[in-house]
């Protein structure tokens, strides 16, 4: 069993081994990191930094994805780890003055933006 644990100094992969007990698989350390999603139905996550959302396989660590992004507070991964979802703060300026697009849907393996939308709360989601 592989889990993961966030922490203010950065990102740690551990492998639950019956044999040998916990296993400190990768230590990513990095003070940037806002967000993490985890695919329930595969062994993928997500994690958001200040420049982009990087999508890593967590049974070999490998980088599946980077997707650079604007400012962005959430990250969420479909079940799947196939889409994701970006959250970032609503705005209203001279440009959008009903808002800008603030949630984007992405196909998190051809690094596509699928979908935008505009989400008015301020909370978050």
């Amino acid at each position: 069993m592989v889990f993961v644990s966030w922490a203010s100094d950065g990102l740690r992969i551990y492998e639950l081994d019956e044999n040998k007990g916990i296993i400190q698989l990768e230590y990513k350390p990095s003070t940037t990191v806002k967000c993490l999603s985890i695919a329930k139905s595969s062994m993928w996550m997500g994690y958001l930094d200040e420049t982009s959302v990087v999508m890593l396989d967590v049974n070999d660590r490998s980088v599946v994805s980077t997707i650079p992004v604007e400012p962005a507070s959430r990250i969420r991964l479909s079940p799947c780890g196939k889409f994701g979802f970006i959250y970032t703060s609503f705005k209203i300026d001279n440009e959008h003055p009903s808002g800008s697009p603030n949630i984007f849907v992405y196909d998190m393996i051809n690094r596509t933006k699928l979908k935008e939308y505009i989400f008015r709360r301020g909370d978050g989601w």
